[in-house]
């Protein structure tokens, strides 16, 4: 598990303090997990540190999973819930799900509704518009995992390499564009040196 809240937090002042959104929406997961728990946590922090107010309304729980988005979406749409200036998503699937289901009802992204997701995957460059995001927690994962493994295996404890910061992904989701040397240009070489090999 790493530091969510704070994580988060930083993923949602970047819609206020970049793009000035002020009336921001979570999507979460399943209400008493500690993952969604604290991404909420993250996401209060941020609009109380703007002084902006934040309602039980803005917060919606959902499964970490397309249907979350999905649902959202749709309310937006249909006008069952009223219209944010952003929304941000406590994973990728969430709002690559969102983003899709806006689209098809014709709101733009990020022209009528900014949206952010959490956690950094391909699928992220790949969606149109791409993905907004939060880099180097599972590869600072990784790193501990392994050297608790290294110790429960030797007893022996291990220095790890150095953990990478976790920084802003800037995409089109939320009105930026992709950065030329992320974690996204990674993805990039990554899947031409693959699709080198398909032909």
């Amino acid at each position: 598990l790493w530091n969510d809240r704070k994580i988060f937090c930083d993923l949602v002042n970047h819609l206020i303090e970049v793009h000035h959104k002020r009336k921001i929406y979570c999507l979460t997961g399943p209400p008493g997990l500690h993952q969604s728990r604290n991404r909420v946590l993250g996401f209060r922090d941020a609009m109380q540190q703007h002084g902006l107010p934040v309602s039980e309304q803005m917060i919606f729980y959902g499964d970490f999973w397309v249907h979350s988005g999905e649902r959202l979406g749709n309310a937006i749409a249909d006008g069952g819930v009223a219209m944010p200036e952003a929304v941000a998503c406590a994973n990728a699937a969430m709002a690559e799900a969102l983003i899709r289901t806006l689209q098809k009802r014709g709101i733009a992204v990020p022209e009528d509704i900014a949206v952010v997701g959490y956690d950094p995957f391909m699928t992220n460059m790949l969606n149109v518009p791409s993905i907004t995001c939060m880099t180097n927690m599972n590869y600072n994962l990784g790193v501990n995992s392994i050297c608790q493994l290294h110790y429960k295996i030797t007893g022996e404890i291990c220095t790890p390499i150095p953990c990478r910061p976790e920084v802003l992904e800037p995409a089109e989701s939320c009105g930026c564009t992709m950065s030329g040397n992320g974690v996204f240009a990674g993805y990039k070489r990554d899947l031409a040196e693959q699709l080198e090999f398909a032909y």
